[in-house]
């Protein structure tokens, strides 16, 4: 997903850098149109990749401690949900 973001932004670029060096200006309803769809595409690209990656929780363990002949043993119970 960022590649295609980077790919839109540098296509962005490129476009508003050849209408500035056009001297006619005989494409400026094409510059726009093209303009407001590559700006469309980066906010739907930018979107996706927002939701497209999950931040995971930090699970706390809950501790068992049991102790023989002087002896400790520890020891982590992680108890995760199943995903539906």
């Amino acid at each position: 997903m960022m590649i295609i973001g980077v790919c839109l932004g540098l296509i962005l670029l490129a476009t508003i850098i050849l209408y500035v060096t056009d001297d006619n200006r005989d494409a400026v309803p094409l510059f726009m149109m093209l303009v407001c769809t590559l700006v469309i595409l980066s906010i739907v690209v930018g979107y996706e990749s927002h939701t497209h990656y999950e931040a995971k929780q930090q699970i706390k363990p809950s501790i068992k401690i049991v102790t023989e002949n002087g002896k400790s043993d520890t020891t982590y119970i992680y108890k995760f949900e199943e995903e539906k």
